[in-house]
């Protein structure tokens, strides 16, 4: 398959070229950077020679908020249009960045072939405008201010409220019986786009009634997709990591170091935005370095592993999910998630107010905990549950999940025994379905094994949750004292 990317670029053009570098197979891409921009001739020259780029533009103003932004999304569709031999058409900013690898993405697309991916809502719509129809109603010169100047915007509001003393109306747009708003950002199959310009062609009338309205960009396509297209086709999805909040200095976000968990665990977005410099300089690093490439590991002879990497560790918001319901319903005080990994589990159990430790074998466990838990937590530790572990106190619930499986037989009881040790009340073992087509300890056998050293099964805890957990491959045990 082949992907048309198409950035949209104001600044940080050594940024926009990262990003760009990231598209190293079956992509071109087009950028358009806003003809206001300060831009310097070697830099533009950085951004044009890069092999995969297929063209760079510079026609437009944009203004935020202006018609100019769906003004040039309509120019860049054009020419990939023009250009033809695409399946997919991405829009991004250049304050966009990947977060998964590229083979990964690529691999998505070639399953959901066909599928319109564009996050969409009805208008009028409790989150947009108030539930009402105001950006359509009302004149908002957005191409002809600076949003950057104070006085601008005052000037805008003044502007708004003379047309509301003065009874100033405009008509609701009637070239369809449904009106939709988006998100900016979409991937949409090349039948998709080639409809979309060629009902702007056709009919544009709405495309001209957009002008003066208030993110026309945000409404225009999706209205348009729908309508022709159908919503049986379209997944409401952008398929990027947005927060839709003030924070860093910007609405949405400007995303940190602190966003690198849930950037980590995702397995619904493969962009994040936005980047701004130097907030997310440590973020894009640690992107790079374990979001967009596989480390070596090495497994060691008590089925440890020795790994400087996260891909290879798994995440389930579903099964949080059970775990969390499982020590809200137990009264659980505190938790040590033993076998924690690089800690995906740990930080999420504390983020949700249950105190958590976290152990596991890898010497690296430390260092990849800190990426995932807030500055100042205390780290995952080390520790390997074929070893003797001490702790000064046992803990409520002791949770293992896909950790006594990769021990080999030979140690297994050892570590069977420090687990119960470490247990006052309660043991979760959570373990994958193809741990047992291996032919491996079942969880019956382990039941027989913490038996003998005072636990016995919560019937009604364990089958509540296979219940739930069946769905993700996995099952479980719990155990009582």
């Amino acid at each position: 398959m082949k992907h048309a990317i198409l950035i949209l670029a104001h600044k940080d053009f050594g940024q926009l070229r990262h990003l760009i570098e990231y598209f190293i197979k079956d992509c071109s891409i087009y950028v358009h950077i806003d003809k206001k921009a300060v831009i310097s001739d070697e830099e533009l020259s950085s951004i044009a020679c890069i092999s995969q780029v297929r063209a760079v533009y510079r026609k437009y103003n944009v203004h935020w908020g202006g018609h100019s932004i769906l003004k040039t999304e309509i120019f860049l569709l054009r020419q990939v249009v023009k250009d033809g031999g695409y399946d997919y058409i991405h829009l991004i900013s250049g304050q966009d960045y990947p977060i998964k690898p590229l083979d990964e993405f690529l691999s998505f697309f070639e399953k959901k072939q066909g599928k319109e991916f564009i996050r969409y809502a009805n208008i009028p719509n409790p989150r947009w405008d108030q539930y009402t129809f105001s950006r359509f109603q009302y004149y908002f010169p957005y191409d002809y201010i600076n949003k950057e100047s104070k006085d601008a915007i005052k000037w805008m509001q003044k502007i708004i409220n003379l047309e509301h003393k003065l009874g100033i109306k405009r008509r609701i747009p009637d070239q369809f019986d449904h009106l939709y708003g988006s998100t900016q950002w979409f991937s949409i199959t090349y039948e998709a786009t080639k409809a979309i310009i060629h009902y702007t062609s056709q009919h544009p009338s709405f495309y001209h009634r957009a002008r003066w309205t208030f993110a026309a960009e945000e409404y225009y396509i999706a209205t348009v997709l729908v309508n022709i297209v159908g919503k049986s086709r379209i997944v409401p999805s952008d398929l990027r990591f947005i927060i839709w909040r003030e924070e860093n200095g910007n609405c949405p976000a400007n995303l940190g170091m602190k966003h690198f968990h849930a950037l980590a665990s995702s397995k619904d977005f493969y962009f994040a935005r936005k980047m701004e410099y130097p907030i997310c300089a440590d973020l894009v690093h640690n992107i790079d370095t374990y979001l967009l490439k596989q480390s070596a590991y090495e497994v060691t002879k008590t089925g440890g592993w020795r790994y400087d990497g996260l891909m290879r560790y798994s995440y389930d918001y579903n099964i949080l999910r059970e775990i969390y319901k499982t020590c809200r319903s137990l009264k659980i005080l505190n938790v040590l998630d033993i076998g924690c990994g690089a800690g995906f589990y740990t930080a999420a159990l504390r983020k949700r107010g249950i105190p958590t430790a976290g152990y596991d074998a890898n010497p690296y466990t430390p260092k990849l905990s800190s990426l995932l838990l807030p500055k100042n937590d205390e780290l995952c530790g080390v520790a390997d549950l074929t070893d003797n572990i001490e702790v000064d106190s046992p803990f409520d619930l002791v949770l293992s999940m896909d950790t006594l499986s990769c021990i080999p037989m030979q140690f297994r009881d050892k570590a069977v025994q420090n687990i119960a040790r470490l247990s006052k009340r309660y043991i979760l073992i959570i373990e994958a379905f193809q741990s047992f087509k291996k032919g491996l300890k079942s969880i019956n056998e382990y039941e027989i094994s913490f038996q003998e050293l005072g636990f016995k099964k919560d019937e009604l805890g364990t089958s509540i949750l296979n219940q739930n957990l069946v769905r993700n491959h996995k099952l479980s045990l719990l155990l009582a004292r």
